[in-house]
């Protein structure tokens, strides 16, 4: 595992974790804009065989601009074709799980679209962007 923040949660939690949950913790701590280690407890905790993904349990809130880890997170999901979902689990905490999907192709559950992709569907849908 060459990523070092993925190394530091395997040394943390005293577990190996695979590529994926690698991935998933790295995606996490740049949507987050922090380092494992602010999410020690967060790694502790989380569900790595949540399914075919990861769950983790975050204190913090998620937003689109000023504090952008909502959209850090949605696009970096996008660029690495990782289907994430954020809800509610408890009084100031989020659950966000994701899952790895195989590429931009195939069935609904093993493929994911770029953000372009996804912005024109949503676009198309809405009616916005047309004259």
């Amino acid at each position: 595992m060459s990523d070092f923040r993925a190394e530091w949660v395997e040394r943390h939690i005293n577990r190996t974790l695979t590529e994926f949950q690698g991935q998933a913790v790295a995606m996490l701590c740049d949507a987050m804009r922090c380092g494992p280690y602010d999410f020690a407890s967060t790694f502790r905790r989380a569900k790595w065989e949540f399914g075919m993904g990861v769950s983790f349990i975050v204190r913090d809130d998620l937003s689109t601009f000023d504090a952008d880890g909502l959209t850090r997170l949605v696009v970096g999901a996008h660029e690495q074709c990782i289907r994430v979902s954020v809800e509610g689990a408890g009084p100031r905490m989020l659950r966000i799980s994701m899952w790895p999907r195989k590429g931009r192709e195939g069935a609904m559950h093993e493929r994911h679209p770029t953000i372009e992709q996804a912005v024109e569907r949503i676009r198309a849908s809405l009616g916005v962007g047309r004259e």
